[in-house]
């Protein structure tokens, strides 16, 4: 396990799966090395010192050391353990905004993360542009932590769990490649074809080599055996924490957070033909920059109502539909104003003029002023707009709630093959499984929410008229009899 190379590992799991220990042995695979720097990082520094945590595990196992090459542990204003020969670890911290300034500058072969998910991802991606160091081996930075669904590391080690959230044994350490892009990761099988795809006259990219192993406490026999009791204590766990914490599954929740449950939608192959379709957007209008990385995306969703009072979830989306930074991901895009009213448009026009369109207000003088600008807009393509008809001050629980219990009650289907891939269908079912009734945050976002609630409440209240056909008697047989005489 500790002999894999990528330039990032993510040691994830369970607990007790013995991450700390590994996380504090595996810089002593490169201090032969005079220049190699390395640092440890905890959220803040009680955590670091704290019995049992880093600090204290590598004064035990540094300790048995040879005398010629253990370090010497100093523990003032920069706790350091400083090898004979020149190496050393820092022991530091990252909480706030603004700590990541004591960053700036530096230069690290190693750089370890435990409980990874309790730092800020902004943060995160701020330590890989450190991974540069004058060693003689590559730089790496290597992460531990127990599961958190709604973390972003979540997104990055998701391709390595299998459908149900645990990980995949056959994808287990397998070694994949990344760029970031506006704050997103684009991931591939190997860095040349992230090269030429994202080389342009001015910048070549490097990508990163990643993996993904994973432990549980039943893979650390020596903690089982000295802590018995605590093998105990998460086997009594209740169902949710026990499957993350003793089994390491990231998908698990807790049941009353679940407003949404993706197995209670039913599932369809085909659109049905007799419903009144619509297709819903939540705009946003920010792009990632340095200040914001995760800003809203505008998204939207396609859904349809039939004369029996049964909803259809569908995607369909246009080509164009999708993030310039997270190309995987379709119907759910950031782009400035003038690009997302274009995919709109585009959308309008690829799902035909029986869509009518739903566009939200935002309150204020301001909201009204941007949605009759966009509906004439879309109107003068020939497209038919409606607007939310949800009272924008309402909270989004509120919004959201009959929607979810149509779907809790079995009325809402879901035509999955209307996804165009794996990974939209996945980020949509999380986003709806993880809203708990607040506004988003950095980590978790609610435009799909939004969406699906727009959509819903809109058909709600409207009647459904089946298609029908004239019949071929009364004044068609007397036209026709007409047309005949005419002919004679």
């Amino acid at each position: 396990m500790v002999s894999h190379n990528a330039n990032v590992l993510f040691i994830g799991g369970a607990c007790g799966g013995g991450k700390s220990e590994v996380l504090t042995a595996l810089p002593l695979r490169y201090i032969d090395c005079p220049k190699f720097t390395g640092a440890m990082i905890r959220q803040t520094v009680s955590q670091l010192m704290k019995p049992g945590n880093l600090w204290t595990k590598a004064n035990n196992m540094y300790s048995e050391l040879p005398k010629d090459v253990r370090p010497r542990f100093f523990k003032g204003d920069r706790k350091v353990a400083r090898f004979p020969h020149g190496p050393e670890i820092e022991y530091t911290y990252l909480n706030h905004d603004g700590d990541e300034n004591n960053f700036q500058g530096a230069e690290y072969t190693f750089l370890g993360a435990d409980e990874v998910l309790q730092l800020n991802f902004n943060h995160i991606l701020y330590l890989f542009s450190r991974l540069r160091s004058p060693s003689k081996y590559e730089s790496r930075m290597v992460m531990s932590g127990n599961p958190d669904p709604d973390h972003e590391i979540a997104d990055m080690i998701s391709w390595y769990l299998d459908d149900e959230g645990y990980p995949h044994p056959e994808k287990e350490g397998v070694t994949r490649y990344f760029i970031v892009q506006g704050g997103d990761f684009v991931w591939a099988d190997n860095k040349e074809d992230l090269i030429e795809n994202y080389k342009t006259p001015f910048y070549t990219p490097s990508p990163l080599s990643f993996s993904a192993i994973f432990s549980t406490i039943y893979s650390n026999p020596i903690c089982m055996q000295q802590n018995p009791a605590y093998v105990s204590w998460l086997e009594g766990l209740p169902d949710v924490e026990k499957a993350r914490l003793l089994h390491g599954n990231w998908f698990a929740r807790p049941e009353g957070a679940n407003y949404f449950k993706r197995e209670n939608l039913q599932k369809i192959n085909t659109a049905p033909l007799d419903c009144t379709w619509v297709r819903a957007w939540d705009k946003a209008s920010a792009i990632p920059t340095d200040v914001e990385k995760f800003p809203d995306r505008s998204a939207c969703i396609k859904m349809g109502k039939n004369q029996n009072g049964e909803y259809f979830i569908a995607m369909f989306p246009h080509p164009d539909n999708r993030d310039d930074w997270e190309t995987e991901r379709y119907g759910s895009f950031r782009a400035k104003p003038g690009k997302r009213d274009n995919i709109i448009r585009k959308q309008a026009e690829y799902d035909g003029d029986d869509v009518n369109i739903i566009l939200p207000i935002d309150p204020g003088a301001a909201g009204q002023s941007e949605f009759q600008e966009s509906a004439k807009k879309l109107a003068q393509h020939g497209f038919i707009v409606k607007k939310d008809p949800s009272v924008s001050n309402k909270s989004k629980l509120t919004k959201f709630s009959p929607f979810a219990a149509a779907v809790e009650n079995g009325l809402v289907y879901i035509i999955e093959s209307s996804f165009p891939n794996k990974q939209t269908l996945e980020a949509f079912y999380k986003e709806l499984e993880a809203f708990d009734g607040e506004r988003s945050t950095r980590k978790r976002k609610d435009d799909w929410v939004d969406a699906v609630s727009t959509a819903y409440n809109y058909l709600s209240k409207s009647i459904v008229i089946p298609k029908f056909t004239l019949p071929n008697s009364g004044i068609n047989n007397n036209i026709r009899k007409l047309k005949s005489q005419v002919t004679a």
